[in-house]
């Protein structure tokens, strides 16, 4: 189950909206209705995981020369490895400037998204 304090309003889980975030449970809507974390085993409770198709619905690009990059600004993510790549602009001669992630979930990817830009990433619905 995700953990309350990994989850802001507007995160995406299972099928549903994040709308409300408390100590011990959080609220979600599937667009019908709220419900509250309490009202469910821990199983059913899942986070979504990154797949190429998320990605897209997030605006991420994919590389077209290495497929298994797919860019957004400066974050690069890899499908491969679960890696979320971020350009921090500063280049010397130790490094290329990139510090890497493990992301593995929307949620995740969602929250540190808004973290380093102050901007939601939204996940476009069919």
């Amino acid at each position: 189950m995700i953990q309350p304090n990994e989850l802001r309003i507007g995160n995406n889980i299972f099928n549903g909206v994040i709308v409300a975030v408390n100590e011990d449970h959080f609220i979600f809507n599937d667009g019908y209705s709220n419900w509250s974390s309490k009202r469910f085993n821990s199983e059913v409770l899942a986070p979504i995981p990154i797949t190429p198709e998320i990605l897209e619905r997030l605006g991420f690009v994919q590389n077209q020369t290495h497929k298994r990059y797919w860019h957004i600004e400066k974050f690069r993510y890899n499908t491969t490895k679960m890696l979320l790549d971020i350009d921090t602009g500063h280049r010397n001669g130790e490094g290329i400037g990139w510090m890497c992630v493990k992301i593995q979930y929307l949620h995740q990817l969602q929250n540190l998204f808004y973290a380093l830009t102050n901007k939601e990433l939204t996940f476009k619905t069919n």
